[in-house]
């Protein structure tokens, strides 16, 4: 038999088009009835290329050369969103009963927990020396207000009601508005007491004893539609 003969008789075996074959191993992401196999079987990796395929036709075949999708950090997003997420968290504290009274909460637990505030450490005053000039301002006059306080001397003061720790001296943000608060932290005889100011002030709007928080004067702000 000839070479032409032999040519005659073989069958023409033409390559798959570029549909039939798809773009990933040979399936037609095309067919819905292709991407159900896939998608049913227990190939992960079929899964994902089902998913890919269908993508892909959901671009027309053009995903492959999309650009990637960036945010301009100046754009604006990012602050109306955090301003967006700070008047969902004070939304959620006006329908907690525990910020009924108080915007910081009922004990100290609330107060660091809570979404609707940001608390920060400033640093700890182990000697009333280490203390800064506003921490120690501050810590006489709450003693000073409740009547521990026998004397204005912050060094002799220091020495009688504060336990060895120290002075955590910490900062409240409430978010929704930016107003901040200072709050001292420490122990008198194992028990957590406190008290918190108006920042940069020695106006006491809240006092901590045994954890929980009492004469609270501040209360939460109303949202703005």
């Amino acid at each position: 038999m000839s070479s032409q003969q032999r040519r005659r008789q073989d069958p023409v075996l033409s390559s798959p088009s570029l549909t039939e074959r798809g773009r990933h191993g040979g399936i037609n992401f095309g067919s819905n009835s292709a991407r159900a196999k896939q998608l049913n079987g227990t190939d992960s990796q079929a899964v994902l290329d089902a998913q890919a395929g269908d993508v892909d036709a959901l671009m027309g075949g053009w995903s492959r050369f999309a650009p990637p999708l960036e945010v301009d950090e100046d754009s604006g997003f990012g602050p109306a969103l955090d301003a967006a997420a700070h008047d969902g968290a004070l939304t959620a504290a006006m329908r907690d009963p525990t910020f009924a009274e108080c915007a910081f909460g009922e004990t100290t637990h609330d107060l660091r927990d809570a979404p609707h505030l940001l608390v920060e450490s400033r640093g700890q005053g182990s000697t009333a020396a280490a203390l800064t000039g506003m921490a120690a301002a501050q810590l006489l006059a709450g003693l000073t207000a409740e009547g521990w306080a026998e004397s204005t001397d912050i060094e002799d003061v220091f020495q009688r009601h504060v336990d060895d720790e120290g002075v955590y001296m910490n900062a409240i943000t409430l978010l929704a508005t930016g107003e901040q608060f200072d709050w001292l932290e420490f122990f008198m005889g194992d028990t957590e007491v406190g008290y918190i100011f108006r920042s940069g002030t020695t106006d006491l709007i809240g006092c901590v004893g045994d954890g929980e928080i009492y004469d609270c004067e501040i209360r939460l702000p109303t949202v703005e539609d």
